[in-house]
């Protein structure tokens, strides 16, 4: 029997479960961000979208880099206020900030002159999202702030 060659660098099961990997982080991106929208479409709540601003490329080549080059970090995000959150990375472990930790998105913040409907896209970023951990062992961040949104 003759093996069949490689095809870049990977033989065909590999290449099978690489299709089958990527397959399935399409549809878990897909079905969460149905989730949300369904989420916020009950509770009368916008839904904001926003990209990864690349910094030191251009933003073309920047969106051609995976989430896997980044540590799993989305490179579009769709959320809205009260919506469920899930950390994916280690922040405070000492503090219950983990990995796979539960919150809610309680405050999507915008700085000055910038939103969600900015026309130029690097203005649409968020300047912070203040998310709620009930779990949360340690002292309390923020217990009660006037917010300006837009």
């Amino acid at each position: 029997r003759q093996a069949h060659p490689p095809v870049d660098g990977l033989r065909p099961r590999d290449e099978r479960r690489r299709r089958r990997r990527a397959h399935a982080e399409h549809k878990l991106t897909a079905y969460n961000h149905a989730k949300v929208r369904r989420f916020a479409k009950s509770h009368d709540r916008p839904v904001i979208q926003f990209s990864a601003e690349h910094k030191g490329i251009d933003q073309n080549t920047g969106s051609q880099i995976t989430d896997k080059d980044f540590r799993g970090l989305p490179a579009e995000l769709e959320l809205c206020e009260e919506a469920a959150v899930l950390l994916i990375h280690n922040l405070v472990v000492k503090l219950s900030l983990m990995n796979g930790t539960r919150g809610t998105a309680k405050h999507i913040i915008y700085a000055p002159g910038t939103g969600p409907n900015h026309d130029e896209l690097r203005f649409r970023m968020p300047f912070c999202i203040v998310c709620d951990f009930p779990h949360l062992q340690g002292p309390v961040v923020l217990q009660r702030c006037a917010f300006s949104r837009t």
